[in-house]
């Protein structure tokens, strides 16, 4: 006779009774929502800091004849983080920001310019003195103006050189003697003017060398030679110059 082998018993559970385990989003850091100021300080102080190794490297440049490297590597002591002595440092440019934005300032680059005009550049820091902003202040009184005045100074001396280099090269047509002045370095004009009258004339290769320095003489104020040049500038080169200051979270400026 076959013995009877009770079955094993199913037990079922009521999954309403169940604690409930850990989801797949439990696992996740909460998402940190910033006010509008936080994102517009952040913007802000991505435009200060480049601005200021954009001046410090015209600064060497202009003192050495080379190029500045100034800034191509993580500064830790202006941008965060722990420094090669193991300090945990702060942002300055976050200091920066919030400095300027509680006096009513979004124009980063022309602020950090008007720091330059001394002899000796200053070090991050500094731009939160009062100093800096009564710096800024005198220097953005006339900006607009002084560029304008620089515009007409330029177009003078290049009608000048024009007119001489006649002398010296009567067989020379309008073109060829534009190109010359153009191009030769002696002559006291600058990259950002060199580029413009080359690039309305089409003259390639004399657009293709100053274009570099033309593109960061006109970052310095894009907003004040837009209003002081206007049209001699290039459209080209102001989308160039704002899809870098797109890709530093640009935002309008306050002029």
């Amino acid at each position: 006779m076959r013995k009877y082998k009770p079955k094993n018993k199913v037990v079922r559970f009521n999954s309403s009774l169940m604690a409930k385990g850990p989801s797949d989003n439990s696992r996740r850091v909460p998402e940190v929502v910033k006010s509008d100021e936080e994102i517009l300080c952040e913007k802000l102080a991505k435009r200060i800091r480049q601005a200021y190794i954009r001046e410090r490297r015209r600064h060497q440049r202009a003192i050495t004849g080379k190029e500045g490297k100034y800034g191509i590597k993580a500064m830790p002591r202006w941008d965060g983080g722990r420094d090669d002595e193991g300090v945990n440092r702060k942002s300055i440019w976050l200091d920066i920001a919030r400095h300027l934005l509680d006096m009513k300032c979004l124009s980063p680059e022309r602020f950090v310019q008007a720091q330059f005009v001394e002899k000796r550049p200053p070090q991050p820091p500094m731009l939160k003195s009062e100093a800096a902003w009564d710096r800024f202040l005198r220097f953005d009184s006339d900006a607009e103006e002084r560029l304008k005045n620089e515009f007409k100074s330029e177009c003078f001396v290049f009608a000048a050189q024009c007119q001489s280099a006649s002398t010296w090269f009567p067989d020379y047509d309008k073109i060829a003697l534009w190109r010359f002045v153009l191009k030769d370095l002696e002559v006291a004009l600058s990259a950002l003017f060199r580029f413009c009258v080359a690039a309305s004339e089409d003259f390639g290769d004399v657009t293709a060398q100053f274009h570099d320095l033309a593109l960061q003489e006109y970052l310095q104020d894009p907003h004040g030679y837009d209003c002081a040049w206007g049209e001699n500038i290039p459209d080209f080169l102001k989308k160039e110059a704002l899809n870098i200051l797109n890709k530093l979270e640009r935002t309008p400026t306050c002029r």
